[in-house]
């Protein structure tokens, strides 16, 4: 990934223009809800104009969702450099484990941000949408690490099973206090994926 250390003049303004931009809409929604902020109180808050919020995202919704895209790219790229012959399901969890270790999770705006898309029924279709494009990627991650000979569906059921679990973890993450440990969500995701690869049938 570029560093800021890379990036010219030009590449450092827009990426702290995109983040303004998703940080007021972030608050915005958080105090508001999503229903009740528009587009340009967004662009206010962030002071820019609308046609520099429309250069960025093409709605409020993907602004808002944005906060969550950088884990699951992250997550996609550790699954492809996790070790060869590495069973998929301990690659996804480690996976996982690193992704939280390098983002921190806990930290005061990724919770405003998980907490916001989770209690918004207004993100859900975009948030679907999102995760589809998120989950073919997964899954192609993990169809270059299995062997050919697997079943054509088990890739995209492994990227499934494991957005599923994630979803569900974070969720009881959340449910847990106003500041969830850090330390509680790496056994929750250590617990689910024991789970999965033990199988769910009881």
């Amino acid at each position: 990934m570029t560093t800021d250390t890379t990036l010219g003049r030009r590449e450092r303004k827009k990426v702290a223009t995109r983040g303004a931009i998703q940080r007021a809409a972030l608050l915005l929604a958080s105090q508001h809800g999503v229903e009740n902020v528009t587009v340009e109180q967004i662009a206010t808050r962030a002071d820019v104009g609308l046609r520099t919020f429309f250069n960025y995202f093409p709605s409020k919704e993907d602004a808002i969702l944005a906060s969550t895209v950088p884990g699951l790219e992250t997550l996609i790229a550790e699954v492809s450099t996790r070790p060869v012959g590495e069973p998929v399901l301990v690659a996804l969890r480690e996976a996982v484990m690193r992704v939280m270790q390098h983002r921190d999770a806990a930290g005061r705006d990724r919770l405003l941000a998980l907490r916001v898309v989770r209690d918004s029924p207004l993100l859900a279709p975009r948030q679907m949408a999102m995760h589809s494009t998120y989950e073919k990627a997964l899954a192609d991650a993990i169809s270059a690490r299995v062997d050919p000979g697997a079943p054509p569906i088990y890739p995209a059921l492994c990227a499934a099973a494991a957005l599923a679990a994630l979803r569900v973890v974070l969720h009881r993450w959340l449910d847990s206090g106003d500041a969830p440990s850090p330390e509680l969500l790496r056994q929750e995701v250590t617990d689910a994926f024991a789970l999965l690869a033990d199988g769910l049938d009881r």
